[in-house]
């Protein structure tokens, strides 16, 4: 990789100003370069873009996340002395300009109202490839990959890929996610710790948490296909509206109708519940906080809920529901949530 990087340019391109024909001569010549450039100009592009599109409304501290960000950019950049954190170019504004960027920069490192949302670059100039990892501590969060394809993460989850500008485009999932795929005639494979999902442009939900017995995947759009991992002959085809669903004991997979609705209710900005009653309720308390819900057998099942989910906690809302019911409630260690008489 070519490590004289003309960040002030870089910069400057991904905020739309004019440069001139010299600026455009060197970023065109950095690009043709080294494949490697062309493939963190895109990687840097959708950061860009991702913390550009969380950026209003937001006051950051400046020069913090300012730091932050010259951080970011130089990781690459092999130094054998300390780094000299220089300010971009004055044809930036400084003032409006870098409090935006900023502000940008600032909503990928801290908690937001949707959860926190973390991005790693694990690059090293001794290896072919360039390992991204999208990764979700609480909530649930969006962003674009390099391909063009929309992926929802969901909390205590983990997205990786390698290289999506191969013949194969490959990410590994451990935990939940979404994907819009950008249809491409490349394919597009998702891996689990168990199975292989494999799509050339649909809409789809695959849950596959370790602590769960099965691993689910859920169609909305398109069609998929899916397969244990090391036995292709397991493969089976999915139709819109159909979930198939993996045994993790016996290794085996079926496919059935399903509400892949329900299954994708989580990446809504909200949801509605209606006349609906403590276990269907429960039901979407459980996808909405991504949490396990035990309920009392015990427990009569006639009191109904009317009530909108959108950015309130778990327990604000099960206190409110205990206040209007006779119920109980505790959360175990293992951040089950129990509910009692």
């Amino acid at each position: 990789m070519n490590n004289n990087l003309p960040w002030d340019i870089i910069i400057a391109k991904f905020e739309g100003i004019s440069l001139s024909e010299e600026e455009q001569s060197q970023l065109q010549n950095w690009l043709a370069a080294d494949n490697k450039n062309k493939l963190l100009f895109d990687e840097l592009k959708t950061l860009w873009d991702s913390i550009q599109a969380k950026s209003a409304n937001y006051n950051p501290d400046v020069d913090y996340y300012w730091k932050k960000f010259q951080a970011y950019i130089h990781k690459d950049t092999i130094q054998k002395e300390p780094i000299k954190v220089k300010k971009i170019v004055p044809r930036l504004h400084f003032g409006k300009k870098l409090n935006r960027i900023a502000a940008a920069i600032s909503l990928l490192l801290i908690v937001s109202g949707i959860g926190y949302y973390f991005f790693s670059s694990n690059k090293s100039l001794n290896r072919e490839t360039i390992v991204q990892t999208y990764s979700t501590i609480t909530g649930k969060s969006k962003f674009i990959l390099p391909d063009g394809s929309e992926v929802w993460l969901n909390s205590h989850s983990k997205l990786e890929y390698k290289n999506l500008h191969a013949d194969m485009r490959e990410v590994e999932l451990k935990g939940e996610a979404f994907f819009k795929v950008q249809h491409d005639e490349r394919p597009f494979i998702v891996k689990t710790s168990d199975i292989a999902v494999k799509v050339h442009g649909t809409q789809f939900n695959v849950s596959a948490y370790h602590t769960d017995e099965k691993s689910v995947v859920s169609l909305y759009e398109g069609s998929v296909s899916m397969h244990v991992l090391g036995d292709d002959s397991s493969n089976c085809y999915l139709k819109p509206g159909e979930e198939g669903f993996l045994d993790k004991k016996d290794k085996t997979i079926r496919v059935e109708k399903g509400d892949v609705e329900f299954a994708k209710m989580w990446t809504n900005e909200k949801v509605k519940l209606e006349n609906k009653n403590l276990h269907e309720v429960c039901k979407y308390l459980s996808k909405w906080y991504n949490v396990n819900i035990i309920i009392d057998p015990a427990l009569p099942d006639d009191q109904s809920y009317t009530f909108t989910l959108h950015d309130q906690s778990l327990e604000d809302i099960i206190r409110i529901m205990s206040n209007i019911s006779s119920i109980n409630y505790y959360f175990t260690e293992d951040n089950t949530l129990m509910i009692t008489l």
